[in-house]
């Protein structure tokens, strides 16, 4: 998965293909830039040139190049595919003196043939110009490949028409009639349909094409290089703006802070000085609460708790004096309280359950001292009481 990725994202988006149709005298120059976006090609530029120099002149050389090598001097053949097939379709020559370009089938090979020298001769003559040639291709057998994009069964390239099946080359012959091919709205004529098929080549390499490339492998690393750099310098480049985007967000989210800080500096100072103010006044309440001997070990909602959950039904509690203050407090005049001091009363309907219930509080850890101080009948033949609990 990783290397599929890393082929799409140093495969080019956009080749020129220049197809090379030798004539008698001279040579043709056909020129088709295609380009690929999301799986689909576009042809962005079409052209056709007497001299390589006029090409030089029009077509940049940003783009890799890809050649097709067609017309006087390429032999195209079919032959059925058997052993030493190359021999039979070049009888007394030398193959090593040939490029071969093989259309594999199962029972037949589609073969186009070109001197080396011829292909090494103009391959300079491109590098000279700066021009990067990433691929080529033989004769018009490629052109095939536009049968996965269109419902036709005959292409016409340059000189030759080929007929498919099933979107299988079958045969070709040599013909002089030109043509029209559209594609998704785009126009062809016979000296572009084998560019087009090139191009698809390129962009998905196909397994029945077998052809020597291993000369155009330092072509095309440098390609690969120079899309990597071209990666690199975007990510780099977007990254800047970036980053060039968020200080600014934060610059202007840091001066939105100074600004609400420096408004708010006022108030704070305002809050500050009331805060000392009441923490004053906390501290003077609680030195007279310190004196007064309220603060114990425990919290007064832990004696309540204590004094009556387990409390008899029989007696009701009607005051409840914690710490009770000793005397009639005047104005101005510091309470004192009766520390560690609590006083109960209330209504007994048995004299039985407050005596027992009476009992259990001497019992209880923390009360060092119980005093009746009073217990006596009243109207309702029940018994008023009053205790003082001391608190160790």
């Amino acid at each position: 998965m990783i290397s599929s990725l890393k082929n799409k994202l140093l495969k080019h988006t956009a080749v020129t293909v220049v197809g090379l149709h030798f004539k008698n005298e001279g040579v043709v120059y056909n020129v088709l830039k295609v380009s690929q976006e999301k799986n689909k090609l576009l042809i962005i530029e079409q052209s056709s040139y007497d001299t390589f120099d006029a090409l030089e002149k029009a077509v940049d050389n940003k783009s890799p190049v890809i050649l097709n090598f067609s017309g006087k001097g390429v032999l195209n053949k079919k032959t059925a595919n058997v052993p030493d097939y190359k021999s039979k379709a070049l009888l007394n020559v030398d193959k090593n003196d040939f490029y071969f370009y093989e259309h594999l089938q199962k029972k037949h090979v589609f073969i186009s043939v070109i001197r080396k020298e011829k292909v090494q001769e103009y391959i300079s003559l491109f590098n000279a110009s700066n021009y990067l040639i990433i691929d080529y291709s033989i004769g018009p057998f490629i052109t095939s490949l536009l049968a996965y994009v269109t419902e036709k069964e005959s292409f016409i390239a340059n000189t030759t028409e080929l007929f498919v099946s099933e979107n299988k080359l079958s045969d070709f012959k040599i013909t002089q009639e030109k043509s029209v091919l559209t594609i998704d709205d785009q126009e062809l004529s016979e000296k572009e349909t084998v560019l087009l098929g090139s191009a698809i080549n390129y962009f998905q390499p196909s397994e029945e094409f077998v052809y020597d490339k291993d000369f155009l492998i330092k072509n095309k690393e440098e390609a690969s290089f120079k899309k990597y750099y071209q990666l690199l310098g975007m990510f780099i480049l977007g990254g800047f703006f970036v980053l060039l985007l968020l200080s600014y967000l934060l610059l202007g989210h840091y001066n939105d802070k100074v600004v609400n800080t420096n408004s708010s500096i006022q108030s704070v100072q305002e809050t500050f000085d009331i805060i000392k103010e009441l923490q004053s006044d906390r501290d003077n309440k609680r030195e007279i609460l310190n004196e007064s001997g309220v603060f114990t070990n425990r919290f007064l909602s832990f004696y309540a708790n204590e004094l009556t959950t387990n409390l008899p039904s029989t007696i009701t509690l009607s005051e409840f004096h914690v710490f009770p203050y000793s005397k009639k407090v005047k104005p101005l005049e510091k309470i004192k309280f009766n520390e560690n001091s609590i006083t109960l009363k209330g209504e007994s309907a048995s004299n039985i359950n407050f005596n027992n219930w009476y009992k259990g509080l001497k019992k209880v850890e923390w009360i060092s001292k119980l005093d009746i101080i009073v217990y006596k009948s009243n109207k309702s033949n029940n018994y008023d009481f009053e205790i003082k609990l001391m608190i160790k």
